[in-house]
This record gives structure tokens, sequence and C-alpha cells, in this order.
């Protein structure tokens, strides 16, 4: 264990540090190394934080915002977190299931609308988040940008009133214009949106991506250097590969759902019945915890060739991985998903890496999940449909060449993954911010500009 004092950091984001939501599970592998009486998290989530990542936790909620505009009252408290086993550590903190529904409701821009006009007019500048900040008394501002305008106003409102450093890490693509929409709603809402971040990030002391071209691209619209920060795997301390056996078990684990993913898998199930014509050699299952209707669930379910199985808990998905010979990914071919997920890369990709198993990734060439596991050859990649199916014969009757496959897989996981080095890439770039200087970070092959 080194002996360094970290710098001090409030991470301003919607969820909380977590190990059961992307984002926060994200930003547990990010401050994972990091000590947490340094870290302290304002969120605007009815989930409860999980983990023993950091002590220190404000929080706002939708709810509160809407309370504080009706009721010409102050918002937000202090809140607990949840220990490893699951427990509250302060009551009265969890969502009930209103809230919970509240919050997974589809997004129109209408309601975004009116999401960030509540808290444009909520009182969340108080007396209590001004003393908790100050009492906390950060080096610098880490904030998860998003849809929403208010967070990056609220980000920015708090690192000025300590006057320290703000920086922000983008994961996704929000800023460009994917899709288009006859809504004079849906163009206000990004107008807005567009005009806060030119304003916030383009004056943030840093921009953190979650790939290069994410981070190459906001570079050249917003002016500001970046520094990519890949997601961090858990463990890389891979299971031994299972001894040959029929069928060959391919896994799909994540939304079917969003960005029409449901479309490929239907694909890849299509060539499997195929290439089961004779005998079973391979069985593609389906692990997800979307809300499906019946009709989806038939669309997803081949008989002999795929299975629908539902969702799992973080200790069967291990399991499931432990038990897989191909983790599949897969993103839409349709024009509106290509835009939608061009610049972003999936959480689960890091994860599959670090298994040593081998990747089958099926999608567009620009897409950035399908042209990262490409340029490192980490997995076999498909990006023309027509070519599936011999793609899948060739996979499924080649153990050595999933063996290599994997291999790649796990060094690129070891070099680029691995949450100590992420955690050693984040830490030296925040103190080079913190000092003035944020070209001090080292590049770690991973873009870092």
């Amino acid at each position: 264990m080194r002996n360094t004092i970290y710098p001090r950091v409030l991470v301003v984001s919607h969820p909380p540090f977590s190990d059961t939501n992307n984002t926060g599970i994200t930003l547990s592998s990010f401050f994972k190394h990091w000590d947490p009486d340094a870290l302290a998290q304002l969120f605007f989530h009815v989930e409860v934080p999980r983990g023993p990542m950091c002590g220190r936790y404000y929080r706002i909620t939708d709810f509160d915002a809407l309370g504080s505009v009706l009721g010409r009252r102050p918002c937000g408290r202090i809140v607990g977190s949840v220990d490893v086993a699951g427990t509250d550590k302060e009551s009265g903190c969890a969502p009930s299931p209103l809230q919970q529904r509240v919050y997974d409701f589809p997004r129109s821009p209408s309601v975004m609308l009116l999401r960030d006009a509540i808290w444009r007019a909520a009182r969340w500048r108080t007396r209590e988040l001004s003393a908790w900040v100050e009492d906390f008394s950060p080096d610098v501002v880490f904030l998860v940008g998003g849809k929403y305008s208010f967070t990056y106003g609220l980000a920015s409102h708090v690192a000025r009133s300590r006057a320290v450093p703000l920086v922000v890490f983008l994961g996704d693509d929000v800023y460009s214009v994917c899709s288009f929409s006859l809504s004079p709603l849906f163009w206000l809402q990004k107008a807005l949106v567009r005009r806060t971040m030119r304003r916030v990030v383009g004056s943030a002391a840093r921009l953190f991506s979650s790939c290069d071209l994410i981070g190459e691209e906001y570079r050249r619209i917003f002016g500001v250097e970046y520094t990519t920060l890949p997601t961090a795997c858990g463990r890389i301390e891979p299971a031994p590969a299972p001894g040959a056996r029929a069928p060959v078990a391919l896994s799909y684990l994540g939304s079917v759902v969003s960005f029409a993913r449901w479309t490929m898998l239907r694909r890849i199930g299509e060539a499997l019945r195929d290439i089961n014509a004779g005998q079973q050699r391979a069985i593609l299952r389906i692990y997800t915890a979307d809300r499906l209707d019946n009709g989806m669930v038939e669309r997803l379910s081949i008989p002999g060739a795929v299975e629908f199985k539902g969702a799992l808990n973080a200790a069967e998905v291990q399991q499931v991985i432990v038990e897989s010979d191909i983790l599949v990914h897969v993103e839409s071919m349709d024009k509106v998903s290509r835009k939608l997920t061009r610049l972003s890369v999936s959480t689960k990709i890091p994860e599959y890496l670090a298994s040593g198993r081998c990747i089958l990734a099926v999608g567009p060439a620009e897409v950035a999940s399908i042209r990262y596991i490409q340029d490192h050859e980490a997995g076999l990649v498909v990006t023309d449909l027509e070519t599936l199916r011999g793609n899948l014969e060739t996979l499924i009757s080649g153990p050595e060449l999933r063996r290599s496959y994997a291999l790649n897989g796990l060094r690129l996981a070891q070099q680029r993954h691995d949450s100590r080095i992420v955690s050693d890439l984040l830490e030296t770039t925040l103190r080079g911010v913190i000092v003035g200087k944020p070209g001090i970070a080292c590049a770690l092959e991973t873009g870092s500009r």
C-alpha cells in the first residue's frame, strides 16, 4: 500500500457509487483504490449508495426538487450508504417502488424539459449544502456529464463557490444530434443542453472520456484537452477455460431493447438455427433485466438455438461468464442506433476481456465498441451480416481460435483496464489539474492528450 495523500474529490453525478447500475459501477471502478476519506459524492437519484466507496454523501432527488418548488422550501439532505451486506446505514433513504418506477419511466423531450425547469426553480442552494461542501473542502469537482443541463450548472456552481477546478467525464455522446424529430420540444431540449455544455465543458480544466473517439470529437468541439479513462475491471483473474463440450455455450448479458440490439441477437439465433440443422452444435442464452412483453420474448426464443433466460444478480453473472465458451456483444445496424452508439464503449466489454473467454462482436464497423475489439483483435468481429453464419461456423468449430482471441482480450484487459492502472492515471491527471498543469498525466497508451 502506497503512503499517498489523495486529492480530495467531490463527485457530482446522477446515480451514486453502486454495484448495480452501469454508471455507478463505472464510477466505483475509477475510485476503487482511493482513500474513502478523500472522496465525497453529490448525487440526484433515489437509489441508495452501495459499498464502502466513501463516507460522505449528499442527495437531492427530483422529488425533493419538486417539493421545493411546490412548497417553497429548501431541498437536499445528507444520506448514508449501504454496506456490502446490503443493509441501510441510515434508515429512510431507500427508494419506494413508486419512486423507482418514476425514474425508470422513458425520458421524452417534454419530461426532460420539465425536469430541467423544476431544478432551475428549486431551492438547492442551501446553507446545509454549502456547509457540507465546506466541511469536505474538495480540491477538485469531478462531474459525470449527461443529458440534463441542471447538473452542469450545479457542478459549476459548487466548483466556483470553492474556487477549485472542475473536470468533466463524458462516457456517451450527449452533445451530437443523433436523430431527427418534428417535435419543437426535442430541438429546444437539445439546444439547451448543447448551450450549457459549451459553457461548462468549454471552461472545464480537463475532460475525461470513455474512449479515444469521443475524446477527440469533444476536444474539437469544446477546445478542452482530454484523457481517456477506460472502465476498470473488478478483477483480472480468469477461471480456467471450459473443456471441449457440445453444444458450445454462447452468452449475451445486457440490454436487448435499447438501441434495437435484439435485432442482432435474432440474426445470430437464425444463423445458429441453420448451423444446428443436423445436430445441436451451439446454443445462445440471453440474460437481461429488460422488461419484455411476450412478443419480444418469442422473437428472442428460437428452439434449439436461442434461449431467453431473464435477469441475473451479480454472483450469477460471474457464474454465467465462467460457464460460457463465447461471450456475445452486439450493436444494431439501423441508422439511428448507429449514430446513438457511435462513440460509446459498452461497460461490460472490460469484464468480458478480463474473463479469459472468447468474444463475438456483431455490429457496424464505425461504432466504438465494435471498433475497439476489432482494432485490438480481442475477439471475432462481424460487420457484414452476410458473413455471420460462416464466421460463427468457424468460431464454433475452432477451440484454438477461441483461445487465441481470449488471450488477446486478456492482455488488453491487463494493459488498459487494470483498476490500479486506471486509478493511477486518474490520480496523476487530477494532481496536474489541481496544480494548474493538467498535461503532466502520462499517456499509458490510453489516448491521453
